[in-house]
């Protein structure tokens, strides 16, 4: 397998390769399977995974739940508002927003939303973890945490 290669792009994105990624490097479905066999990856999400070793931390969650669930995804609410450096509590769950219907993100540690206005959702990035806007965070986040929102508004103003 091509190590080298597969290490630097998943450096690039915190520690993160997809299956997609792995083939566009010349890495084939059965090498991808052995290196989640033999613990060279660690598979989070099917077609999602990260190099063992790589430090565990709330960007590559985020991006692993984004890249879970597809192409029009982007954190949103308590985890765009981590992102934006407001002080959530460490148990929060991942919210990610998706403009396309999908089921490939199923799992409990997600929380896919789909909006229905859907004017100016563009992502925005956040450590390399695409995002919502700081204004649509504090909307959204309104939704999961209306009490969150007054701290999370003075954060943002202040940073």
């Amino acid at each position: 397998m091509k190590l080298q290669q597969l290490d630097t792009f998943a450096t690039a994105h915190h520690g993160l390769i997809t299956r997609l990624h792995a083939r566009q490097l010349g890495i084939d479905r059965n090498a991808w399977h052995r290196a989640i066999a033999s613990h060279q990856l660690q598979q989070l999400y099917p077609g999602v995974a990260r190099l063992w070793g790589s430090p565990a931390t709330l960007q590559q969650r985020a991006l692993a739940a984004v890249w879970a669930t597809g192409p029009a995804a982007m954190t949103s609410h308590r985890t765009s508002a981590a992102l934006w450096l407001v002080e959530r509590p460490a148990d929060d769950p991942i919210d990610v927003l998706s403009t396309r219907r999908t089921t490939s993100a199923r799992r409990g540690d997600i929380v896919v939303h789909r909006p229905r206005d859907l004017v100016d959702i563009r992502p925005v990035l956040r450590d390399k973890v695409p995002t919502t806007n700081p204004l649509r965070m504090l909307l959204d986040l309104g939704a999961v945490d209306p009490e969150g929102v007054h701290a999370a508004m003075i954060s943002v103003m202040s940073s």
